[in-house]
């Protein structure tokens, strides 16, 4: 690779960490993108379950998150790796998808990643008055993917009883034109506990992506609870005014 084009590279890197939450896997996308090698056509994904319309219930090794997905995907371990305000909480992570979804953030696999937090909702959303909460979490999925390549589609409400939210969806993202991405952001109506999603629904539907994103249970009382720590030169979300933001941990702006 020459010196002009890893220069490329991480002019590109550096204007999105500017701009939106870079984890080292959207890195990985960024990399990808910019060296063209995910504009190749990709490995077709496995069909949206083996056999029509089925589907089972997965969920982490606590037993806290619950979802329901297409009846061939695998699961694997994941956590809750989301930031406010330069802060990271604790709470529960689970990934499940067909084939290399369960392991690998790459625009090209079908894959499904869902965290909550009881934490992350006391110091965030306690104080905000229940007419204040649904905008807020359309803000959170806000965040611009267009950095990577991603064309913006549509803004939906969550419908989900007991729950308020809203998901924005994707397409073409890393210039992979059947490439999908869905953003989650969603809260009890009581602001017991936040919950966040992404997922890439490969082959299936619209109607069975929406299915898969709205399946989640969450079972509040096993999700861990405690302190949230300064996560160290990592931008992420912004924190509602009133949350304290550690110099040593910027938040987005």
């Amino acid at each position: 690779m020459s010196d002009g084009v890893k220069a490329a590279i991480v002019g590109s890197i550096c204007t999105a960490l500017a701009a939106a939450v870079i984890t080292s896997g959207r890195v990985d996308q960024l990399i990808d993108w910019a060296t063209g090698r995910a504009t190749a056509t990709p490995t077709p994904s496995a069909p949206a379950s083996s056999s029509a319309g089925a589907t089972k219930t997965v969920t982490d090794r606590q037993g806290s998150l619950h979802v329901t997905v297409p009846g061939d995907w695998g699961v694997g371990t994941s956590n809750w790796n989301v930031s406010f305000g330069g802060m990271t909480d604790p709470g529960a992570g689970i990934r499940t998808g067909s084939g290399a979804g369960v392991e690998t953030r790459t625009y090209d696999v079908t894959t499904f990643w869902l965290g909550a937090s009881r934490s992350a909702a006391t110091r965030l959303l306690l104080r905000l008055h229940p007419e204040e909460l649904p905008d807020w979490l359309r803000d959170v999925v806000g965040e611009d993917y267009s950095i990577d390549g991603c064309v913006f589609v549509r803004d939906a409400p969550l419908e989900k009883r007991g729950h308020v939210g809203w998901f924005r969806e994707w397409k073409g993202c890393a210039g992979l034109p059947d490439a999908r991405l869905y953003v989650l952001a969603a809260a009890a109506l009581d602001g017991s506990v936040l919950v966040m999603g992404q997922l890439q629904p490969g082959p299936l539907s619209e109607a069975e992506a929406e299915a898969v994103l709205t399946s989640f249970e969450i079972r509040t009382e096993l999700l861990p609870v405690g302190a949230a720590q300064p996560v160290s030169g990592s931008s992420g979300f912004p924190a509602p005014a009133w949350v304290p933001v550690p110099s040593s941990a910027p938040s987005k702006s």
